[in-house]
């Protein structure tokens, strides 16, 4: 199963920004359904390929590091 890119950035968006969901929407191209959706059908994947919940969680640890030296 294929995930896409944008499933990742609208969890690191959504978890690490005071941004609706209908505002990362907006920079998708999709409504806040489709944001929710994207995210949710990360969560499953991550639940069944551990693989795949580790580099999101190194993601996000990069994110969160990055945001803590602005």
């Amino acid at each position: 199963n294929i995930l896409a890119w944008s499933d990742l950035s609208d969890r690191v968006i959504q978890k690490h920004t005071p941004l609706l969901l209908g505002d990362i929407g907006k920079r998708f191209g999709i409504g806040a359904s489709g944001v929710s959706q994207a995210r949710r059908r990360l969560c499953i994947q991550m639940e069944k390929d551990r693989k795949l919940r580790k580099r999101v969680e190194k993601i996000e640890k990069e994110v969160r590091l990055s945001i803590m030296k602005i």
